[in-house]
């Protein structure tokens, strides 16, 4: 989990927003939901 948040996060700060928006997405098909927070970026499932 940590490395596709990492991936995410990397994508982010290049501006590549379709990777990123892809990376949540999948994720989110899978039930697993992420936070963006101040600290960093966070993960639950749902």
């Amino acid at each position: 989990m940590n490395v596709l948040i990492a991936l995410r996060a990397e994508a982010r700060k290049d501006k590549n927003f379709a990777l990123a928006d892809a990376i949540r997405d999948q994720l989110g098909a899978i039930n697993i939901e992420l936070e963006d927070r101040p600290g960093g970026t966070g993960w639950k499932r749902v």
